[in-house]
């Protein structure tokens, strides 16, 4: 897969690569900018709530979670 910025996948894998090596803060931060670019993606709005969830972060989660299905 080649590096490119403005794919929805590049971003959703490498908030997975961040989480498969339990490194969760950068992970949220990939997520947290990929929700901004793709806002109609379903998996950036799936791995955000799950990074802050790793990291105890539930109030963060809660409202990534719901952010979405509103």
């Amino acid at each position: 897969m080649e590096l490119d910025p403005n794919n929805e996948q590049y971003y959703f894998d490498l908030g997975m690569e961040y989480l498969s090596h339990f490194t969760f803060e950068p992970a949220a931060e990939v997520y947290c900018v990929g929700t901004q670019k793709f806002p109609k993606s379903s998996r950036q709005f799936l791995g955000l709530p799950f990074s802050h969830y790793a990291v105890r972060e539930y109030g963060e989660a809660a409202g990534a979670f719901t952010k979405r299905s509103r």
